[in-house]
């Protein structure tokens, strides 16, 4: 579209805001705030509007940040690209609408919470749970968000200022890492019961350098009593190689000892060894 000014003439592409016209850019929000008939609403004309509502909006339109401008007692909603997201299908009908109307579900947190912004505190939110229902369904979501006092031309509250980040994602991810956490802790542990309370010789080891973490009774009294948890192997099981970092070692009958070397691992005396080599073949007479 070409306009002419002073016999100069420039060029407008469809879309760009008329100059004077308010506010200059802000994406998709921006053009839509432009576009809206705000005589309609409790803000009134645009025109109409506070210098300090207007930077306000400004200010939420520019930032990259989930950011929503609540004005006025009827908390009219002004919001950037970014918070649409959050919107859901409440969008566009939000824009221009009071937060109440437009988020029913969660007004018994927030109607606890505005009071407190408008005597002039400033109240943030780290990961916490509000019910929305952008789509027409209440779910949970967990929020960060932070609500601050914006000051009118009076030098009272003149609206709150909200930057909202929706981190349900990230927490749900950390929960189902935290359980999975908890259920392998709790099978490690019942385990540990089972091997300690076991009739045969139980080792467990791990790691590259093949360290004793677990020895039942039944094998410390094979190797002569000696303590090997937290003891080195000095060599792999034959029956572990190859076969990843944790290894369960047993001795449950003549035919497993007899797989073993006559002296496997630290800790093993003469005297362990000649008790399992009676034991070994005193097993293999009986059958």
């Amino acid at each position: 579209m070409a306009e002419t000014a002073g016999g100069v003439v420039s060029v407008r592409t469809a879309g760009e805001p008329l100059a004077g016209a308010f506010p200059p850019g802000g994406g998709e929000l921006g053009a839509l705030i432009r576009g809206k008939e705000w005589g309609s609403t409790p803000l009134g004309p645009v025109a109409e509007w506070p210098q300090s509502l207007r930077t306000a909006v400004s200010v939420a339109l520019y930032t990259d940040f989930p950011s929503i401008v609540l004005w006025g007692p009827e908390l009219v909603q002004i919001y950037n690209d970014s918070y649409r997201m959050l919107m859901g299908a409440k969008h566009p009908e939000g824009l221009g609408q009071g937060n109440r109307e437009c988020w029913p579900e969660a007004w018994h947190i927030n109607e606890t919470i505005y009071p407190r912004v408008f005597a002039g505190e400033t109240v943030s939110f780290r990961e916490t749970v509000y019910p929305l229902a952008p789509y027409g369904v209440v779910e949970d979501f967990y929020l960060t968000l932070s609500y601050s006092p914006v000051l009118d031309e009076s030098g009272g509250v003149g609206g709150i200022f909200v930057t909202v980040f929706d981190v349900t994602s990230e927490v749900r991810t950390r929960q189902e890492r935290d359980r999975a956490l908890a259920e392998a802790t709790a099978e490690r542990e019942r385990l540990y019961d089972v091997f300690m309370q076991a009739p045969a010789a139980i080792a467990v080891l791990e790691g590259p350098e093949h360290r004793f973490t677990v020895a039942n009774p039944r094998y410390r009294e094979l190797v002569g009593g000696r303590d090997v948890v937290a003891g080195r192997s000095p060599t792999r099981s034959p029956r572990s190689a190859g076969r990843g970092s944790w290894s369960c070692w047993t001795a449950c009958g003549g035919a497993e000892r007899r797989s073993w070397p006559a002296k496997p691992w630290c800790g093993w005396t003469d005297a362990a060894a000649a008790n399992w080599k009676r034991s070994s073949s005193t097993s293999s007479t009986s059958r």
